[in-house]
């Protein structure tokens, strides 16, 4: 947590996990490197090691990218609004004035002993204004904000299946939450655009 004096001197900033960006870095050096190492192999009796190395100067720019706006992502609690920073730079803001409740929930999946903490900020009527997610902040960071909007608290008293959580509060459910096929065709897609991607390298690097 720190403090923001652009967003006043009594703004609360709380950050994502740091662990995310050693996780990204473990992944992506773990499918990256491999497939630089085949190319290179691959391209140097074609003499095209200079276009290899090209490919992975892209990437290392693409991944300082990455890491430049991943630490531009925060959620700020000032004296007027809440506000929130994704990756994607879109910012949310929410007056405070319209937040009414908190809930912090602890939930886990059907078959998963691993928790994940929730926060919601409610409206007056119950619909959800915006959500924090676990898997990116940690439990201090809810607490923080939860604490800074001065505003009723409602905690579950154990943790709650996900489906469970869905059903008590609707609102915070986002359109792809909880559905299983929109996981398979994601994943799916991914593996055919790699696979495609991979085809494509090691045709264009491989030896004539």
């Amino acid at each position: 947590m720190e403090r923001r004096s652009e967003l006043g001197d009594d703004a609360l900033v709380v950050r994502p996990r740091a662990s995310l960006v050693r996780t990204s870095v473990t992944a992506a050096v773990a499918a990256v490197v491999p497939v630089l190492v085949a190319l290179l192999w691959l391209s140097g009796p074609a003499g095209q090691v200079p276009a290899v190395l090209s490919v992975t100067g892209l990437v290392v720019v693409v991944c300082l990218l990455a890491w430049l706006r991943f630490r531009r992502v925060h959620v700020a609690v000032t004296s007027t609004q809440l506000v929130k920073r994704p990756f994607d730079g879109r910012r949310v803001r929410v007056e405070r004035a319209d937040v009414r409740e908190v809930v912090l929930a602890t939930t886990f999946r059907e078959h998963s002993t691993e928790t994940v903490g929730q926060l919601m900020a409610l409206a007056a009527d119950g619909t959800c204004l915006l959500r924090l997610r676990g898997t990116f902040w940690t439990d201090e960071a809810l607490d923080a904000v939860a604490d800074a909007l001065d505003v009723p608290v409602t905690r579950t008293e154990r943790p709650v299946p996900l489906a469970q959580f869905y059903r008590s509060w609707p609102s915070g459910r986002r359109w792809y939450e909880g559905r299983r096929w929109v996981t398979a065709l994601v994943a799916l897609a991914g593996a055919g655009v790699v696979g495609l991607l991979l085809a494509v390298l090691f045709d264009a690097f491989r030896p004539a």
